[in-house]
């Protein structure tokens, strides 16, 4: 339910833009789920009481990080409403 809740939320965000080119949740969720031995990552989504309103992930590359000689992080799936408490989490 999670999953789909946090492929789904984009169109929820982005919805009536006519820039915004969308990607199916389907795909979105199968990126994150299969991962690699390289790679780990984590997911959330931002909840007020049953209302999704935000979502993000966080990933690591252990070649990426390898590479620079340091832990390397990155963000992304970074979507918020209008909801200050949603962005600030």
């Amino acid at each position: 339910e999670d999953w789909a809740a946090f492929g789904a939320f984009p169109f929820s965000v982005y919805e009536g833009d006519a820039r915004w080119s969308p990607v199916q949740p389907e795909m979105t969720i199968q990126r994150l789920m299969q991962g690699s031995d390289r790679e780990s990552s984590a997911s959330w989504i931002a909840r007020d009481g049953s209302r999704v309103v935000g979502r993000v992930s966080a990933m690591t590359d252990s070649i990426y990080s390898a590479k620079r000689g340091e832990p390397t992080g990155f963000v992304g799936f970074f979507e918020s409403l209008d909801h200050p408490d949603a962005a600030a989490l």
